[in-house]
């Protein structure tokens, strides 16, 4: 009884913040100008709570300054703050030494207008890149110096837009997304990429994605197709350069070799992005609430649902978003591959122990043969010197058992080795 009275004192508690600042706190944020240190404060109660009530307070924060007249005016005056920096930003060439002094001088305006609206200006940020795809970098750029709060004000607008557009995010060919969600994606995979060591919650995001992908909607594999380029430096097949299109007709293995030197995945930010990624998919009070295998099957049923099921009669549509649920699975596939058997960020020990058996991924969970072995490659790679050894070492036990013309000729071979002198000669 004295559990059940203390739950609910709790929650009349958490609900009473909550309450104080949705109404209160946000809108005399709003009046105060350039206060890095209160939003820090608020931020530190925000922190405390889950991102689905943190966001029902920025939800309920956004009505209540637009609500109350002078939090209202001051909303508009930080609106048109950002527009005046977004009027006049124009980045010199990344060559130009004058480069580092222009981002910085924006990005020290811009940090002065989201301490006081922080909710207003995420969602101006989100308009410009829903309008203009091709101005999200040099808005990620002057984004250098934002405060936790803004950050996550701006992970909530992202998930809002997405979800509150509904599923119309293609035009009316059924081959081309709509130019706002082409600026949306690059908006998130650089802010996961700016701002992952902040606040921007990555794991909030991949489980969106996963619940948008395991619900059925393909599109959400876009924004997991940006995330994964701008963070950990792989790109699909489909990214490509035009005159090595003729890669795409070859087998896995020689696409991942001529893919990986698209880009160089050694870079230090690339490498610390994946580490961010993996750890945000290992993420999980229990094994079968990680992301890391669970995302993998998700993806490979939404490739069978692409050609079955989806609802639609134009069969270009059809094979537009199955060529890009193959495209991203593909580059799922090959940043798993990338953690196990060349970063070594992922024990081959822990990636066995929440992958099942390859029967288990057909008969039970509906993926088809090809991406099961496709989800185990990466252990036969990784096991493979080991193999070999052990195959070697029955080899020559067998050659020394059979003491003959044959078994000096299988003895010759394997000193030799598969690429040696006496299999070439």
């Amino acid at each position: 009884m004295q559990a059940s009275n203390y739950a609910m004192s709790l929650l009349s508690h958490f609900l009473q913040v909550s309450k104080v600042l949705s109404n209160n706190i946000f809108p005399a944020l709003c009046i105060s100008y350039a206060n890095r240190a209160l939003s820090q404060e608020i931020w530190d109660v925000l922190e405390l709570m889950p991102f689905a009530d943190r966001a029902e307070i920025y939800r309920q924060g956004i009505a209540a300054c637009s609500a109350t007249p002078v939090s209202a005016a001051a909303s508009t005056l930080a609106v048109k703050a950002f527009k005046k920096i977004k009027a006049r930003l124009a980045l010199p060439d990344k060559t130009d030494k004058a480069r580092k002094d222009v981002i910085r001088a924006n990005a020290h305006l811009l940090s002065k207008v989201t301490h006081s609206a922080p909710l207003q200006v995420a969602d101006q940020i989100m308009w410009w890149a829903a309008g203009s795809p091709n101005a999200v970098e040099p808005l990620a750029e002057i984004m250098k110096l934002p405060n936790n709060l803004t950050i996550d004000c701006l992970t909530y607008m992202v998930l809002q837009w997405w979800s509150r557009l509904g599923k119309n995010k293609m035009k009316a060919d059924g081959a081309n997304e709509e130019d706002w969600v082409t600026g949306i994606m690059e908006l998130l995979g650089l802010a996961c990429r700016f701002h992952s060591m902040y606040s921007f919650d990555l794991g909030h995001v991949l489980r969106f994605m996963y619940d948008g992908i395991k619900n059925g909607d393909a599109m959400d594999m876009l924004l997991l197709k940006s995330l994964l380029s701008k963070m950990t430096g792989i790109e699909g097949p489909a990214t490509v350069d035009p005159k090595d299109a003729h890669i795409l007709c070859s087998g896995n293995v020689l696409q991942a070799e001529k893919i990986t030197s698209v880009l160089d995945r050694s870079e230090k930010k690339y490498v610390s992005g994946r580490r961010m990624v993996l750890e945000e998919l290992q993420d999980g009070p229990a094994i079968d609430q990680q992301l890391l295998v669970p995302l993998a099957i998700a993806m490979s049923q939404q490739l069978e649902y692409t050609l079955y099921a989806l609802p639609t009669r134009h069969i270009k549509e059809v094979a537009e978003l199955h060529d890009r649920v193959n495209d991203t699975t593909q580059q799922y596939l090959t940043f798993i591959e990338q953690c196990i058997v060349k970063d070594k960020l992922l024990a081959l020990e822990q990636y066995l122990s929440v992958l099942p058996p390859i029967h288990r991924l057909i008969s039970e969970y509906g993926v088809h043969p090809a991406f099961a072995w496709a989800l185990w490659r990466p252990v036969i790679t990784a096991l493979e010197p080991e193999l070999m050894v052990k195959l070697e070492a029955k080899l020559a036990a067998a050659a020394a058992a059979a003491g003959d013309e044959e078994g000096d000729e299988l003895a010759g071979l394997l000193a030799g080795g598969p690429g040696g002198k006496s299999h070439g000669g």
